[in-house]
């Protein structure tokens, strides 16, 4: 386990790495100075954003927990402060885009070593008060490696198992147009529901929804804040995966009342595959 972990941006998943393994190793949280106030049970050691010549040296691995955009500048921040470094240190991320940040991690000097990552846990919910350490469990923790490390550090490896994740190797380019149709277009076809709703029935018979519509709607109360960052670093891969399946929702419409059992048959089948896998993420 490494001797001490940076987790620079203090939300859901830095928060819930800290409860995991506060035991194991110090954690030192990097955030905002009102973040950092509430977060004085999670973590041993505090630093604001910009005092990074306290937090960077004595770091073995410094996880980037923040929205993609302050990821991409916190990466900067590393590189214009390398001198502060004496030992290899390995950097890694959170973030749900992966060719952006990884072009910029793997042009790290050393003693940095960038492996791209992406846990696929999280909730609707933000903020390092909802923090459950168990929240990796069974959960595929994908991974991005620079084109000079043959597999994931050992050390990396020991801290994503700990945690209960699965860790999966992909490439920058793989992971962002699986996650169009995995995750991005998911979210956006999510919110447009519960954004579409019809006035009057959102006034009057809500309170009639049933399992199915609360379990699209879910996630529709996410963070626009961090799903910003992603849609616009994604943007290519989410519009044809959103125009695909607007195509099929149009074809459904136009075969309402007969025709559409082997639509109906065809989602049996993927929904039967996700089942099949369960947790396996190889």
């Amino acid at each position: 386990m490494f001797k001490r972990i940076t987790l620079v941006g203090f939300g859901l998943l830095a928060g819930s790495v800290a409860a995991a393994v506060k035991q194991k190793t110090i954690i030192r949280a990097v955030s905002s100075k009102s973040t950092l106030q509430k977060a004085k049970g999670l973590a041993d050691e505090f630093f604001e954003y910009d005092d990074v010549k306290n937090w960077l040296p004595g770091s073995d691995l410094i996880l980037l927990c923040s929205p993609i955009k302050h990821i991409l500048s916190i990466i900067e921040v590393l590189k214009n402060n390398a001198g502060l470094l004496g030992n290899e240190v390995i950097v890694s991320d959170i973030g749900s885009t992966k060719e952006l940040i990884c072009n910029a991690g793997f042009a790290l000097p050393k003693p940095y070593i960038f492996i791209g990552g992406h846990p696929m846990a999280g909730s609707e919910k933000s903020g390092f008060e909802h923090s459950d350490p168990s929240i990796f469990e069974n959960a595929c923790w994908l991974y991005c490696l620079p084109k000079n490390l043959a597999k994931l550090p050992e050390s990396l490896k020991e801290l994503l198992l700990f945690l209960g994740s699965r860790p999966v190797q992909i490439s920058p380019s793989e992971h962002d147009l699986a996650m169009a149709w995995l995750s991005h277009a998911p979210q956006l076809i999510s919110t447009s529901i519960a954004a579409g709703i019809s006035p009057d029935v959102a006034e009057n018979h809500l309170r009639l929804a049933g399992r199915g519509f609360k379990d699209m709607t879910r996630i529709a109360g996410s963070s626009w804040g961090m799903w910003k960052d992603i849609l616009e670093t994604n943007k290519k891969n989410i519009e044809d995966a959103l125009g695909t399946y607007a195509q099929k929702a149009l074809e459904i419409k136009s075969k309402l009342g007969s025709g559409l059992e082997d639509i109906f048959l065809q989602g049996n089948k993927t929904r039967r595959s996700l089942e099949e896998q369960g947790s396996e993420c190889s």
